[in-house]
């Protein structure tokens, strides 16, 4: 057959660009130019302004070899199918009516081979949504895959300045303003694996490894979380029927900790008007999966006060000299509590 050959050049404008919840795109053009040419899809540039910064993305694609519906590749003459199998998972080019072939229709497991690279700078988190605030972010994004197994590389950085804005963003989504994200792992079409992960904000942090299993329901992780008035490390993993690991946290400032989670979405007000004091230290370990772990927990906490928002001092709960051990099952555990309980100025 003849070879395949197309091109394509488009330029799409948006004259009514705005951040998504106003019900709008933070595009204002979009200029791609991509070619086919016997089996290769080649995406030569794509450039978008967009979020009052620009997105550039080049890649390719190639087509799976065509294979017949007995799962061999089609032999060229005077070579043997055999010497041309590979995995079976797509069938050969069909020929529609004018003469031409279609590509093959790939499956699941035999996608060909692909990758992108992409370039961002300037992009503006506020353009995006109006609630989030306006460092703008710079870096790469890089994706290449292979039948389902999926390999990513990203990497964000915020400017130190914030860009002009358009209008003072709303505080409880300030919690979650983005500083550096890197993130370095694989899907191999049912694991995810996480083997960098590097996430700041403005003052929080969280870094380590993992990995999920979706169809399984559970995974494995090694993380270090910082947060205003806290901090914890985690490293375990935990599955249905199998598990071990160790979550210690140590909060330092309820007060900042209490501030710090009512700045983010959906806290109600009984927690973002809420008055903390006191400090805590938490170890929790485990056996076994989640469908019936062992556990082995430990809490001290020498003060504790929460009084809810919009409520009575009489209404505050409290503790002194608090320390809580359980271990067991959770169908049969041994629990054992001693301190003092506060209701108020009542003392128990």
């Amino acid at each position: 057959p003849a070879p395949q050959h197309w091109r394509v050049q488009a330029e799409v404008s948006n004259t009514l660009a705005g951040p998504i919840d106003t019900q709008r795109l933070p595009v204002n053009t979009l200029n791609i130019d991509a070619d086919w040419r016997d089996g290769l899809a080649v995406v030569r540039q794509l450039q978008a302004k967009l979020a009052d910064g620009e997105l550039h993305t080049v890649g390719q694609w190639r087509q799976p070899p065509a294979t017949s519906e007995t799962g061999s590749l089609a032999s060229p003459a005077g070579q043997s199918a055999a010497s041309t199998a590979q995995p079976s998972g797509s069938i050969e080019p069909k020929t529609n009516k004018n003469g031409r072939q279609t590509p093959n229709t790939a499956t699941p497991s035999n996608l060909g081979e692909w990758q992108l690279n992409t370039e961002l700078s300037g992009i503006n988190p506020q353009a995006i949504h109006s609630q989030l605030d306006a460092f703008p972010l710079d870096g790469t994004v890089q994706a290449k895959g292979q039948n389902t197994l999926i390999g990513f590389d990203a990497k964000l950085t915020a400017r130190p300045q914030r860009a002009l804005t358009r209008g003072q963003p709303a505080s409880t989504l300030q919690a979650l303003a983005l500083r550096e994200l890197q993130a370095q792992g694989e899907w191999t079409g049912s694991l995810l694996k996480l083997d960098q992960l590097l996430l700041k904000t403005a003052d929080a942090q969280v870094q380590g490894s993992g990995e999920f299993d979706p169809s399984a329901q559970g995974g494995a992780a090694k993380l270090d979380l910082s947060l205003p008035g806290a901090s914890a490390k985690l490293d375990g993993a935990l599955r249905q029927d199998t598990g071990q690991g160790q979550l210690n946290a140590h909060m330092s400032s309820l007060p900042q900790l209490q501030a710090w989670l009512a700045r983010l979405p959906g806290m109600p007000d009984s927690v973002r008007q809420a008055q903390a004091q006191g400090t805590a230290e938490l170890k929790l370990g485990w056996r076994g999966g989640w469908a019936k772990p062992q556990l082995d927990l430990a809490l001290n906490a020498p003060s504790l006060r929460w009084l809810p928002g919009g409520q009575p001092e009489s209404a505050a709960l409290g503790a002194k000299q608090l320390q809580l051990a359980l271990q067991g099952g959770l169908d049969q555990a041994t629990l054992r509590l001693t301190g003092q309980a506060l209701h108020g100025e009542r003392v128990a």
